[in-house]
């Protein structure tokens, strides 16, 4: 039974393709780790842009605020 199998396992090896060397394993995995780093990098690029946006906007929004709240109560109106 042991050497049915092992047939079994051979012929499906065979049939993937070539032996793979470690050295392509070694590739395969930094170009892993690389494209996971540049993924991370792209996510935290878009959370700063939203984060800076956001922060701008807010910002910009309190001192249009000041502003207004200045000339009205300039004008004795509040």
């Amino acid at each position: 039974m042991d050497a049915n199998f092992d047939n079994l396992i051979r012929r499906y090896i065979s049939s993937v393709g070539d032996p793979v060397t470690s050295e392509e394993v070694d590739t395969y995995e930094r170009l892993s780790r690389i494209q996971a780093r540049e993924a991370g990098e792209r996510g935290a690029r878009r959370l700063r842009l939203l984060y800076g946006g956001t922060l701008l906007a807010l910002l910009s929004g309190q001192i249009v605020a000041v502003a207004i709240f200045t000339f009205l109560l300039g004008f004795d109106v509040i």
